[in-house]
């Protein structure tokens, strides 16, 4: 099932006039419906892609492959290294400025970081 609902209930109590609790207690119900993930993955991701790959004009492709792999290779390296060392830098900062104790945060640790969040792409 792609939907699953869930029921959220909750207590409120009015108050009186005089900031004392009334004794009247209501019961707010919320309906929220959720989308299960695995139907996006498994039945609407793959004939999107399939699709995209299939009308792709291959004279256009070929034509810009280089540019293409330069921007993806060229791209995620020196996103890596910026996002590296803006990580390594702010985490020696915090040590000099006291904020936290001298950690083992080395630039291969920072930089291993910084692949990972740029082959992630999350600004898109």
């Amino acid at each position: 099932m792609p939907f699953h609902q869930s029921i959220t209930c909750s207590k409120l109590s009015r108050l009186a006039p005089h900031g004392a609790l009334s004794i009247t207690n209501t019961s707010l119900c919320l309906l929220q419906e959720t989308f299960d993930p695995e139907v996006l993955f498994n039945l609407f991701l793959p004939p999107i892609i399939f699709h995209g790959a299939y009308t792709l004009k291959q004279k256009r492709f070929i034509d810009n492959v280089g540019s293409i792999l330069t921007f993806a290779f060229l791209g995620t390296i020196i996103t890596c290294v910026i996002i590296g060392a803006c990580v390594y830098g702010f985490t020696r900062l915090m040590v000099l400025l006291g904020q936290t104790a001298d950690g083992d945060f080395f630039l291969t640790d920072c930089l291993l970081f910084g692949a990972i969040m740029s082959a992630t792409d999350p600004g898109r």
